[in-house]
């Protein structure tokens, strides 16, 4: 499982550490939403060293909460209240970067 853990008030971007693969936070300063505000959010998945056999998929949740908590990725959603939507789709680019790793060729 791969985590990427992010508060949405915390989204601002570090421009010279970030890549067009790889957002960075700057994760410095509290951009707090207002009622009904829309906006971009970078989210960086942490890596992981999975395996997919032909055929297996994958699965992207998205949550206010840990879905399976494993110390020490804690994270601390007090701060999260109201309701939280999720815009994809149509006008709002919505994509899920994936890096395929080549096979080693013998040699």
């Amino acid at each position: 499982m791969a985590r990427g853990p992010i508060a949405v008030s915390r989204r601002a971007l570090d421009p010279d550490a970030s890549t067009g693969w790889e957002p960075v936070l700057l994760d410095s300063r509290d951009d707090r939403l207002e009622p009904g505000e829309i906006v971009p959010v970078d989210i960086a998945i942490d890596p992981s060293s999975t395996f997919f056999a032909a055929g297996e998929g994958i699965e992207l949740i998205v949550s206010p909460k840990e879905i399976v908590p494993s110390p020490p990725y804690r994270k601390d959603n007090a701060c999260n209240r109201g309701v939280h939507i999720v815009h994809a789709g149509g006008d709002r680019d919505s994509h899920l970067l994936i890096p395929v790793v080549p096979a080693r060729t013998p040699g």
